[in-house]
């Protein structure tokens, strides 16, 4: 859990500091970018997506799936991809 909650911190800070900075998700390395582009179009375990969070909610769901994707291997998967 403590890995998916850093994944999910780490992509909130990174599009918090794109759009600082006046910049798009083209700016990231290829393999941050795969790796956000996929925890994004990822749904939750409640269905609902794992968006840029704009409001408190209830994380559990998110952290949850985020987790999943880090033990399945899945996030590792994406950083691989984007760098062949």
């Amino acid at each position: 859990s403590v890995v998916g909650i850093e994944v999910l911190m780490a992509a909130q800070a990174l599009e918090l500091r794109l759009k600082e900075r006046g910049f798009g998700a083209e700016a990231l390395a290829p393999a941050s970018r795969a790796v956000l582009a996929m925890l994004r179009a990822t749904p939750a375990t409640d269905g609902r997506p794992i968006g840029h969070l704009e409001r408190d909610l209830v994380l559990y769901p998110r952290i949850h799936k985020a987790a999943e994707l880090v033990n399945s291997g899945a996030v590792l998967d994406a950083a691989r991809a984007a760098l062949v």
